[in-house]
């Protein structure tokens, strides 16, 4: 269903205070009127409405008077009539002609619904925001014959539910089981379906829905007009205006404490996440303060390694200057210890000679001297005096030997 295509038709009983409550309203007299009371004329009154007035009285309730004068009524009842609320499509443009047209088919339905002479009062108020509903007040008269003869009377649910049976019929009776708390269906001693007439209040709304919408589509014209969505359960489906608007505050008061939840929740979930992000953006910035300190240390490390490297090459050229003395040293060392090994050698072969030739040597000298000595006749005067013979060398004597083998130790 299109929202403003579809129209709806919803009344209820007024009381004698309900009636006189509802022209206090129409005059502006209560509060809700003077709320709903928005749109005003060129001097700054309210645009006054639309009323339909078939007995010419001077107000709602005197026409109520009027209408039911000479009638019979249930001195009973405490309903004295009937309101209706006849709303027709949004989607109807709102022109002159068309709030007069609206006024006087809501009349022309209620009378054609209710027996014909039903209407007494009806308004279309033009100084609300909404200009497609008519307030229609309304007291059915009927004839009612007996063997006195014909006689009018007023009925507030005659038509109501005569309209409900024409459009539904009858349905078989249901009634509630004290013990299981179940509705179950109604049947007599003969065990056949106990039917009762479909003339609820619940029926007659649907009846008088169907009713309208057929109204509007067939004797209005509007051919784009759809039937209103059913109703699921049995509430009262039309609110004033005013009920309405909190109802409607309530809604808003309700998404706006929702949207105030989602943003609550919205702001704890942005709270946290920037909590988060603070503290990642703190760890980072500590990582990276620390990430600096190590780049630091380790520069300072590599400079004085630098340093040390620096410092070391001194050094290192003095190490090489003494690892090269060092080899030569070495390598001199070497010399000497061959040197002498070999004059340690020559030691012993000099040493092994001189054990060997030098006792012959004196041998030989010391009998030269004694022979000397023997034949001195100047220092001994026991000498015996000889021709003196040239002296003889020991070299001469004695001849070198001529195999190395001579001179080792052990030789001949």
């Amino acid at each position: 269903m299109a929202k403003g295509k579809s129209g709806s038709f919803r009344g209820n009983s007024l009381t004698a205070s309900d009636l006189q409550a509802m022209e206090n309203h129409e005059l502006r007299l209560d509060q809700s009127g003077h709320r709903r009371s928005v749109r005003k004329d060129a001097k700054g009154d309210p645009i006054p409405p639309l009323i339909h007035n078939p007995l010419r009285q001077n107000c709602l309730t005197q026409a109520y008077a009027a209408h039911v004068e000479g009638a019979r009524v249930n001195k009973g009842a405490s309903k004295i009539c009937r309101h209706a609320f006849v709303q027709f499509p949004t989607d109807l443009p709102v022109t002159s002609a068309s709030e007069q047209m609206m006024l006087d088919e809501a009349v022309k339905f209620v009378n054609k619904t209710h027996g014909g002479n039903a209407v007494f009062w009806a308004r279309l108020d033009r100084d609300e925001v909404g200009r497609h509903g008519v307030d229609v007040f309304f007291a059915p008269k009927y004839e009612k014959t007996t063997k006195r003869g014909a006689t009018i009377w007023i009925s507030l649910t005659k038509f109501g539910k005569a309209r409900a049976v024409e459009r539904f019929g009858q349905r078989q009776a249901v009634k509630k089981n004290p013990k299981t708390g179940e509705f179950e269906k109604v049947t007599d001693k003969n065990g056949d379906p106990v039917m009762v007439d479909c003339d609820s209040k619940y029926f007659q709304g649907r009846a008088f829905q169907d009713l309208w919408f057929e109204h509007l589509r067939d004797n209005i014209g509007l051919d784009w007009v759809e039937r209103g969505k059913p109703k699921v359960g049995r509430d009262p489906d039309r609110l004033e205006v005013e009920e309405f608007k909190v109802q409607q505050e309530r809604k808003k008061l309700t998404k706006a404490k929702s949207d105030l939840a989602k943003i609550s929740v919205a702001t704890q979930v942005a709270q946290d996440q920037a909590a988060f992000a603070r503290i990642a953006a703190e760890a980072y910035e500590e990582r990276a303060q620390q990430a600096l300190e190590r780049e630091k240390a380790a520069q300072a490390r590599e400079a004085a390694i630098r340093a040390s490297i620096a410092r070391m090459e001194p050094l290192r050229t003095e190490e090489a200057e003494l690892r090269a003395s060092v080899e030569r040293l070495r390598l001199e060392g070497v010399r000497l210890s061959a040197a002498l090994d070999l004059a340690r050698n020559l030691y012993a072969s000099v040493t092994e000679t001189i054990r060997r030739v030098v006792p012959r040597i004196a041998n030989d000298l010391i009998a030269r001297i004694d022979q000397a000595w023997a034949t001195d006749t100047k220092r001994n005067p026991s000498a015996m005096p000889t021709e003196p013979a040239p002296p003889e060398s020991p070299l001469m004597r004695h001849k070198a030997p001529s195999d190395p083998s001579d001179l080792r130790p052990g030789g001949p």
